[in-house]
C-alpha cells in the first residue's frame, strides 16, 4: 500500500498526536487483515504527491518531474489560498513564490 493518508496534525507535529498515532495503526492493520503487510509514506507537502512541473525538459529531448520550492509556495499562497500558507514559509520563500508567481505564464 502506497501513501496512506498521514494527517497534518502528525505532519507538522503539533498537539496531542496519539488519536492520530491510533487511527494510523488501526488503518495498518486493517490493511494487514486484507492480505496488504507493506505499508510506505512519503510526507509530501500539502498534497499527497505533489510535483511542480510534469514535463520539464531534460537532456536528449526527454521530459521528467520536477519540484520547485517556490512554485509550491506560490500555489498554496496564490492558487490555493490557503490562509496560513505566509506563515508556514520563510520570508524569502514567500518573496520567491510572489515573484515567480508575478512572471509566471498563464500555461504555468
Amino acid at each position: 500500500m502506497e501513501s496512506l493518508p498521514v494527517h497534518g496534525a502528525i505532519k507538522h507535529g503539533e498537539g496531542d498526536l496519539s488519536a492520530y498515532f491510533a487511527n494510523y495503526r488501526q488503518s495498518i492493520a486493517n490493511l494487514a487483515t486484507e492480505g496488504i503487510h507493506t505499508t510506505c509514506y512519503n510526507f509530501m507537502p500539502v498534497l499527497d504527491w505533489t510535483r511542480t512541473d510534469l514535463t520539464a525538459p531534460v537532456a536528449r529531448g526527454g521530459t521528467c518531474l520536477r519540484f520547485s520550492a517556490p512554485k509550491m509556495a506560490a500555489f498554496e499562497v496564490h492558487m490555493l489560498g490557503r490562509k496560513a500558507a505566509r506563515d508556514d514559509y520563510t520570508p524569502e520563500a514567500v518573496a520567491a513564490a510572489d515573484a515567480w508567481f508575478q512572471r509566471a505564464t498563464d500555461d504555468e
